[in-house]
């Protein structure tokens, strides 16, 4: 997963959209990367949907893309409980948004302007 944060920030400034779109990814990413392999679940989703868009000009309509794409090995699930995470695209195209579980109390979400990826 280290590999795709380094190749995220390889290829960040060749994004059509400007890099502010994600100011607050690119800012964590430097304090993710030294996690290595801890890196937690929602994390991993949250670097491969942005890897995706980086790929692609548009967030992935599902989490299963990110598998066909090669872009994750699988979709993780939240480790607590073992469900699956809750991903939608918000604001016409324009953003993302991944959450814990429903049944997590509180639920936690993020989207690309976040200020902590930690699922």
């Amino acid at each position: 997963y280290l590999l795709l944060i380094i190749g995220l920030v390889a290829v960040a400034p060749s994004i059509g959209k400007s890099m502010s779109t994600f100011p607050t990814l690119f800012n964590n990413f430097s304090s993710l990367s030294k996690q290595g392999d801890n890196i937690k679940p929602g994390t991993q989703i949250v670097t491969g949907v942005v890897l995706y868009y980086t790929a692609h000009h548009e967030y992935p309509k599902n989490l299963d893309v990110l598998v066909s794409d090669k872009l994750l090995d699988e979709i993780p699930a939240y480790p607590i409980s073992g469900l699956p995470y809750n991903y939608s695209v918000t604001s016409g195209g324009k953003d993302f948004k991944l959450c814990t579980p429903g049944i997590i109390s509180p639920q936690k979400c993020v989207t690309s302007e976040s200020g902590n990826f930690d699922l």
